[in-house]
């Protein structure tokens, strides 16, 4: 009998055992996913290229960047500017200060906010539209990585709230961690904001770390919902306008080390002593949230870490992962990578063909150059 109960027992913890194995998420490297590089010309009036929008025309994608005062569309196929839509800085359709957001409709329509909370809707060449948003929102400070356009002409980003350091009123800034998403019509100037949930216990940790936000917003315009995950945080939270959905969790391969930020002091190439908020050498980021359409399934990059002796991020390596979740948030997979000191993760974007990384080193002043990364593997199928 006790012989019976023995290898029941063992059949039990090998069945066990076998499923835990199946449960682990697999670990790589992105190199395994590289399948070829592309190349983006960058002429001598452009000085960054920032790609915030894949804007299809008659069923072609292009990347559209944003510059300082300059909203350009590439081509995929040529790496060549196919159109600019060259802000008018003087006159009466004058945009003025820097780009920060922008979303183009078509090559003749585009929206814009510049880093002043101004917001500006163009039709070829002509202003329509000029709305100072930073009037309707005291607080406004720093908007996020990308501006939406809503169905029936709204537009939603996000916004950081007032940073501590430009106010001894607590009562003020505890008021302003309560506007992060932006709203507004440019049609009746209407503008809304609102708040959304919190990861448990993410204020009192991080409140007054400049760097814990704003959130990242990922706005799927066919089911019109936004998912908003946190820099210190693997929780993503789902939002019909200002209705919680759902939320739920991005399951890492490895615990990521949520540490923070801390105050850095730099000397710049003309010698001037720069202080700013760095992630710690051992912290853990969430950078950004993606959905692939063609392959349905979203796409989360971290940073993990830096490693090496360096003083500051800048000589130090960075290390960071891309990891894929179907609809249902199950990992399908998480691979690493790492950029050099003195270069890093700075571009990325998805079209039909797959995912698309700056190269650490661009080998020329003249292009910009990116990996391409084969999705194909984890397409819904």
């Amino acid at each position: 009998m006790k012989k019976t109960l023995l290898r029941l027992l063992l059949i039990v913890l090998i069945f066990s055992c076998a499923e835990k194995e199946d449960e682990e998420i697999y670990q790589g490297k992105l190199e395994e996913l590289i399948v070829g590089e592309i190349s983006l010309i960058k002429d001598s009036l452009t000085s960054v290229i920032d790609i915030k929008q894949i804007l299809v025309i008659d069923d072609v994608e292009y990347p559209v960047s944003g510059d300082k005062q300059n909203v350009k569309i590439y081509s995929l196929e040529t790496g060549r500017v196919i159109h600019d839509f060259q802000l008018p800085l003087i006159g009466p359709y004058a945009f003025d200060d820097y780009v920060a957001l922008f979303y183009a409709d078509s090559k003749n329509e585009i929206a814009v906010l510049n880093t002043q909370g101004m917001f500006y809707e163009y039709e070829e060449g002509v202003l329509l539209k000029r709305i100072l948003i930073n009037s309707e929102i005291p607080y406004l400070t720093t908007l996020g990585s990308a501006l939406y356009k809503l169905k029936k002409g709204r537009y939603r980003t996000v916004i950081s709230p007032l940073s501590f350091f430009t106010t001894k009123d607590n009562s003020a800034y505890d008021k302003s961690l309560e506007k992060w998403v932006l709203d507004f019509d440019s049609n009746n100037k209407q503008i809304d904001f609102y708040g959304i949930d919190f990861p448990f216990g993410y204020l009192k940790k991080f409140a007054t770390d400049i760097r814990s936000y704003p959130p990242d917003l990922l706005y799927l315009d066919f089911e019109g919902l936004s998912y908003y995950t946190f820099p210190y945080s693997d929780s993503v939270f789902i939002y019909k306008d200002s209705l919680l959905v759902s939320k739920s969790i991005f399951e890492p391969a490895r615990k990521p080390n949520y540490g923070g930020s801390e105050f850095v002091i730099k000397t710049s190439v003309t010698n001037d002593r720069i202080g700013l908020y760095e992630l710690k050498k051992e912290s853990s980021a969430t950078i950004d949230l993606l959905f692939d359409k063609t392959r349905d399934l979203f796409l989360l990059l971290r940073k993990l870490n830096e490693s090496g002796t360096g003083e500051t991020n800048d000589s130090r390596t960075k290390n960071y992962s891309l990891s894929f979740y179907n609809r249902d948030f199950d990992s399908l997979g998480e691979f690493d990578f790492s950029y050099p000191p003195n270069s890093d993760l700075k571009n990325w974007f998805i079209t039909s063909e797959g995912l698309f990384i700056n190269k650490p080193e661009q080998e020329s002043e003249d292009e910009y150059g990116f990996y391409k990364i084969d999705l194909s593997g984890f397409a819904n199928e």
